[in-house]
C-alpha cells in the first residue's frame, strides 16, 4: 500500500471504529479504547465543530464518556482529497453522522505525521460544520 492508500485507510478505520464505539457494538471495550487511541500522535490536538479544543489527553479523556452515547449510528466518510510532503499529510474529507435519528454533516481537515517505519498518526484535526 503507498503512503496515500495508508492514510486514507487510517480515516475510513477510524471512523468505523467511533461509529462502533458510540454504540457499543464490540465484545472487548478495552481493545476497542485501544486501537481507537493507538494512532493519534501523543502531539494530538483537534478543533471540533462546535469549537472545543482538545489535546491528545483530553481527547483520550472524553472518549469513555462517549461510548454507547447513541443507540444507532452511521458514519460515511466522502470526498476524501489528499497531499502528501515526505513527513506529513494532509486530508480533507466529508463526514456525515446519522445518530438516533439526525444527521449532521461536517467537513474535516486533517494532518497527520508519517513516520519512517510507514504508520500514520493524527496530529491535527479541524472539523466545521457543512
Amino acid at each position: 500500500m503507498n503512503t496515500q492508500e495508508l492514510v486514507e485507510k487510517e480515516i475510513f478505520d477510524f471512523h468505523e471504529n467511533i461509529e462502533n464505539w458510540f454504540t457499543k457494538n464490540t465484545t472487548d471495550k478495552e481493545a476497542l479504547l485501544s486501537s481507537l487511541l493507538q494512532n493519534f500522535h501523543p502531539d494530538f490536538k483537534m478543533k471540533g465543530s462546535r469549537g472545543n479544543e482538545l489535546d491528545y489527553e483530553g481527547f483520550a479523556s472524553w472518549l469513555p464518556s462517549a461510548f454507547g452515547r447513541f443507540s444507532t449510528m452511521e458514519i460515511k466518510v466522502s470526498d476524501i482529497k489528499i497531499q502528501l510532503s515526505d513527513k506529513h499529510a494532509l486530508a480533507e474529507y466529508v463526514e456525515t453522522q446519522n445518530a438516533d435519528g439526525e444527521m449532521n454533516t461536517r467537513k474535516a481537515s486533517a494532518v497527520f505525521f508519517i513516520e519512517s517505519d510507514h504508520k500514520i498518526r493524527w496530529y491535527h484535526l479541524l472539523e466545521e460544520w457543512i
